[in-house]
């Protein structure tokens, strides 16, 4: 046998015993119906059409909807003022093969509906080559950490970066 067949043979071997989960990324979870606030006086829920997002002031037992995002989101992160939402990369620390570009928006802060702020890759990161490659996606950020005002954004090169709402 020549190294090309026993490399073949060690690959078919490893496909044999292992399952094939093992080979591939873990897929994103589905967005939950309902994100609440650190403090549980807000959340964020699908609207009436499931298109939208409202986010609502709970007033004990009674809710009041303060303002629409004219999407759904996931993931999403809702201050404890009900006024402020940070919006995460639809893939959550994933990023999709093609997107590992500086342009990429990966966290856009609302404000009463309003798109106030979007944070790009290359706002992170100066260079894009630190961003671990896994078996079919770009990691761009190992946690996050909400408080409720603030976003705190642990990056891949070991940095936190802290965006306050």
């Amino acid at each position: 046998m020549n190294k090309r067949d026993i490399f073949l043979a060690c690959l078919m071997a490893a496909f044999i015993i292992c399952p094939p989960e093992i080979f591939a990324d873990e897929p994103v979870p589905a967005a939950p119906e309902i994100v609440y606030s650190p403090n549980k006086t807000c959340l964020a829920r699908p609207s009436e059409n499931k298109a939208d997002t409202v986010i609502v002031r709970l007033s004990g037992i009674a809710e009041e909807p303060l303002w629409t995002m004219p999407h759904r989101s996931h993931p999403l992160y809702v201050a404890d003022d009900c006024h402020s939402v940070a919006e995460l990369y639809k893939g959550q620390n994933l990023l999709a093969i093609d997107d590992n570009k500086a342009e990429t928006v990966v966290v856009t802060f609302f404000k009463d509906g309003e798109n106030v702020r979007q944070v790009t890759l290359g706002e992170l990161y100066k260079n894009m080559s630190v961003l671990p490659l896994g078996s079919s996606h770009w990691v761009w950020h190992d946690g996050i950490i909400w408080t409720g005002q603030s976003l705190e954004i642990k990056t891949v090169d070991g940095r936190i970066i802290v965006f306050e709402m």
